[in-house]
């Protein structure tokens, strides 16, 4: 039986903007170069995309449980997921996240290829993460940040679909509803 693995996404938004950062370098280096060598693909769809240098997406990362998220109360897996968003934000991007606003939204399914070795993650999207100013102008510093008006996100991801990671796209959809 194939084993699934839990991962978190975080939406991250500043004032009305959905904010898309760079992949993190593990991301997108090869074997060879102390990277993971990733591929992903939403389940159901028949092409995998390789994470390259130049992709978008969000802050993620795999959830440290091997509890079923789904058979929790919603203030348990709040716990748990916010604090996986937490971690990641600031092991990636030394970023402080407001999950004030946030929500869980349980999503479908990514499938990877990491090190070779093919993994399937249940996603669960946070939506509304605040970035507030004066941690985005730092974050602006360091890396590229995307900044797209919410009423435009249908047409970015239609326009920018190859340059953002499938995950990344989920979450929106999901979180959006689009």
């Amino acid at each position: 039986m194939e084993k699934i693995r839990q991962g978190a996404i975080a939406v991250l938004t500043h004032k009305e903007n959905v904010v898309f950062l760079p992949l993190p370098e593990e991301d997108i280096a090869p074997l060879n170069n102390g990277g993971k060598e990733k591929k992903e693909r939403a389940r159901g769809d028949e092409e995998w995309t390789v994470l390259q240098q130049g992709m978008l997406g969000f802050v993620s990362g795999g959830v440290k449980t091997d509890e079923d998220l789904g058979l929790m109360q919603k203030p348990d897996q709040e716990t748990i997921v916010f604090e996986t968003i937490r971690r990641e934000a600031d092991e990636e991007f030394g970023l402080p996240v407001n999950l004030d606003k946030s929500e869980i939204v349980r999503d479908g399914i990514i499938e990877q290829v990491r090190y070779g070795e093919a993994m399937t993650f249940l996603l669960w999207v946070v939506t509304r993460v605040v970035i507030e100013e004066n941690n985005l102008l730092k974050l602006k510093e360091r890396v590229d940040v995307v900044e797209v008006p919410v009423d435009q996100l249908k047409d970015f991801l239609a326009s920018e679909k190859k340059s953002i990671r499938p995950a990344a796209q989920q979450a929106v959809l999901s979180a959006y509803k689009l």
